[in-house]
């Protein structure tokens, strides 16, 4: 497929060997994007034991070409410190920048994703080399509450970064919503998360999954404060009392000794299962042998771990916040107000004896056409064409 245009994607998040799972879903857009148009991608990352202060590494991904610019890491701690390490991740942006345009292409649009720290680069290119950017935005920090507890130059900043931008793709109807109320007035495109849906599928193998007991799966990176999960583990406790056939599995990307003792001081240790982080693989496997997926989370934008489950075919149990409304409908699973934890006893109870009832291939089905790599791809590359033609 010929590619029409050089798009430089600026991600504020990205996966990294220590971080696998950050900004993954940033990936995705990526690799859907560069199906239609050449693509490379910049990234900044510190690492120790460096005899150089700006090394450059280019690998061609077979989908993307990934230029990381490292910076030689200063151990010591002080405000001026900080200070010259905001200096140095600004100068390897422009160490990188000149690399792409020397050795590789000159872009015709920045694609940045997440307004910061990365939408001060792509501001400054703007200025400087008249390039339009687009910005991508998946950040909760446009909910009210998120926002109110900024700083006055951090709100100025989001609203400099999505105000002057070409276009602006928020994933969801409501992140669009809370952007406007922002301030940002921008043109704006829905994009979506993407769900690789060739991957995740169900098991055709096998109808009905042979488990001991009914799995409610639970998916996230344990933040407390977006995700919720002492909620979870009070109603989890109250339930047990209730009936005894089922286990929560836990899959999360970083430990929480906190959460772990409560669960084996209230000895639900039979009931309650953290696993840790896995592969896309091992990942598929726990949707597939799930009855459905549970979110408790405070606030939410478009979580790609429901996109999964729905294109698993498996229903959702979460609360009504973000783009969750949007998405989950009486035919793909429940939802209860966040923090209401009498609702979430109930629907727990309701979805662990009626979650079998589901058309799977229905829930399946409503990913198919909007969310899939394909679809995406063709969505962002009739953005990119029209800031093109527009200049």
């Amino acid at each position: 497929m010929s590619k029409f245009a050089t798009i430089l994607h600026l991600p504020s998040w990205f996966p990294t060997p220590k971080e696998p799972a950050l900004g993954n879903f940033i990936m995705r857009h990526i690799e859907a994007a560069a199906t239609y148009s050449h693509a490379i991608v910049l990234t900044v990352d510190f690492l120790e034991n460096r005899s150089k202060e700006f090394e450059i590494k280019c690998v061609d991904t077979g989908i993307y070409q990934h230029v990381t610019v490292f910076i030689k890491e200063e151990k010591r701690k002080s405000c001026s410190v900080n200070l010259c390490r905001k200096w140095h991740i600004f100068q390897a942006y422009q160490v990188g920048f000149r690399y792409i345009r020397q050795h590789i292409a000159v872009p015709d649009l920045i694609h940045l994703h997440v307004a910061l720290p990365a939408g001060k680069v792509a501001l400054w290119w703007h200025f400087r080399y008249k390039l339009p950017y687009i910005l991508t935005e998946h950040w909760s920090v446009y909910n009210p509450t998120n926002f109110a507890r900024c700083s006055f130059i951090k709100r100025k900043w989001l609203s400099w970064i999505g105000s002057l931008a070409a276009q602006i793709l928020p994933v969801s109807e409501s992140l669009l919503l809370n952007m406007r109320q922002c301030g940002i007035k921008t043109e704006a495109t829905i994009v979506p998360n993407v769900v690789d849906t060739s991957f995740f599928c169900p098991d055709e193998t096998v109808k009905t999954p042979h488990v001991a007991a009914l799995q409610i799966l639970h998916v996230s990176t344990l933040n407390e404060e977006a995700k919720n999960v002492w909620g979870i583990l009070h109603v989890i406790e109250k339930l047990y009392v209730q009936r005894q056939d089922f286990v929560l599995q836990i899959v999360h990307d970083y430990p929480r000794p906190d959460l772990e003792r409560y669960v084996k001081e209230h000895h639900l240790s039979s009931v309650v299962l953290f696993n840790g982080r896995k592969t896309a693989s091992e990942l598929l496997e726990y949707y597939r042998k799930a009855s459905f997926v549970l979110l408790f989370s405070n606030y939410e934008n478009q979580p790609c771990i429901m996109l999964e489950a729905f294109a698993v075919g498996k229903p959702v149990l979460a609360t009504c916040v973000g783009a969750i409304p949007e998405m989950v409908s009486i035919e793909r699973g429940r939802l209860v107000a966040p923090n209401d934890e009498a609702a979430l006893l109930e629907q727990l109870n309701n979805l662990l004896d009626k979650a079998s009832e589901y058309d799977s291939s229905a829930i399946r089905q409503y990913v198919m056409h909007r969310f899939t790599p394909q679809a995406v791809g063709q969505e962002l590359a009739e953005v990119y064409k029209k800031i093109l033609r527009h200049g």
